[in-house]
């Protein structure tokens, strides 16, 4: 009673092994055959107190079978099979009463068989299916050979490795203890198998993972654009020529081809260091509105706009110019004379997790 309640304790705990993940592909069915030495755990047992009948087991023997299952989800799998194990023999010496030399012995053969239900929760090792696994159930032994039918429910708990060796062929190495194989109380024999085994087993259908999730990534993209300011005004004048429109107008439809979310412009006019500074700072913000006004005729709300006039800060050609009579310093410094657009928005994708 003790060795059953043990077993079931040992089952509960392989079967407890849940928050793994498992390389098992999800809603898949796979079979294989497989097969190993047996090891009967016995020793003699004797029949009364006054050691008149002894059984003696030859414990070596083999195992074959058959197995099937099918994979619930990425966390566990069912398994069914058929279980067949060969080899054993039972020594039977009966001693006459009050002797020890003089008995009568007879050698049996026998073998264990039937089918057995389980579990198979497993640790994927790498993403082609390798993985580490655990496995417990039920097994129904029945009895052949020359012996007399003595059927169990046998508890059953082991572990392993499975190797993926393609899309849809998997080799398995693995060890079960079946508890209480052999349970005869008239006896008190209660003897356990080992199992060493090997089998080779196939994956029907699509083993391909599932697409992993996807989540969704935000980017946000500044896109920069220098105007020039000759192109777009005339000289001194802060109304957008043509030219200048057809600039302006461009920006706008670069950022609706971009798919851009939640646009936002920042205008920022510029002019050389020629002149009144006062007078250079207010000219670059006239400009920069008449650019920001443009915005606004092809659809850019106005709450979506900064503009600002800087005059001639942030030169772009430094102290080149130094030195020059004024008609060079006025080609010299058209750099300077500008309007730049900052386009801001964001683009969203997505990336697997």
């Amino acid at each position: 009673m003790k060795k059953n309640l043990l077993a079931l304790s040992v089952a509960a705990a392989a079967l407890a092994f849940t928050t793994v993940a498992s390389a098992a592909i999800p809603n898949t069915w796979y079979a294989g055959v497989r097969g190993g030495y047996v090891h009967l755990d016995s020793d003699d047992f004797t029949t009364n107190a006054n050691g008149e009948g002894t059984y003696h087991f030859d414990n070596a023997g083999f195992g074959i079978g058959l197995f099937g299952g099918y994979s619930v989800n990425q966390y566990f799998s069912v398994e069914l099979g058929y279980n067949y194990f060969d080899g054993f023999e039972v020594n039977d010496r009966y001693y006459k009463k009050g002797s020890t030399t003089e008995f009568d012995e007879e050698n049996t053969d026998f073998f264990i068989h039937g089918p057995e239900l389980g579990l198979r929760l497993s640790l994927p090792l790498t993403d082609a299916g390798t993985d580490l696994f655990v496995r417990g159930g039920g097994f129904y032994a029945m009895y052949g050979g020359d012996v007399d039918d003595a059927d169990a429910f046998s508890p059953f708990v082991g572990a392993g490795v499975n190797f993926a060796l393609t899309d849809n062929w998997a080799l398995r190495l693995g060890y079960d203890r079946y508890f209480d194989v052999i349970d005869v109380d008239d006896d008190d024999i209660d003897m356990d198998i080992d199992y060493a085994y090997i089998t080779l087993g196939y994956v029907f259908g699509n083993r391909t993972a599932a697409p992993v999730a996807q989540e969704p990534v935000v980017k946000t993209v500044t896109t920069t654009y220098n105007l020039d300011a000759s192109a777009l005004f005339g000289f001194d004048s802060d109304k957008l020529s043509d030219e200048g429109r057809l600039a302006v107008d461009q920006v706008v439809i670069d950022a609706q081809n971009a798919k851009l979310d939640f646009v936002a412009y920042d205008v920022k006019g510029y002019t050389d260091p020629i002149g009144n500074a006062k007078y250079n700072e207010g000219l670059s913000l006239r400009r920069a509105q008449s650019v920001a006004n443009e915005l606004q005729a092809k659809g850019v709300p106005a709450g979506a706009i900064q503009v600002s006039g800087l005059g001639s800060t942030d030169s772009t050609v430094g102290n080149a110019c130094d030195g020059l009579s004024r008609n060079e310093k006025l080609k010299c410094y058209a750099p300077d004379r500008r309007v730049v657009v900052n386009v801001t928005g964001s683009t969203t994708t997505t990336q697997e997790q």
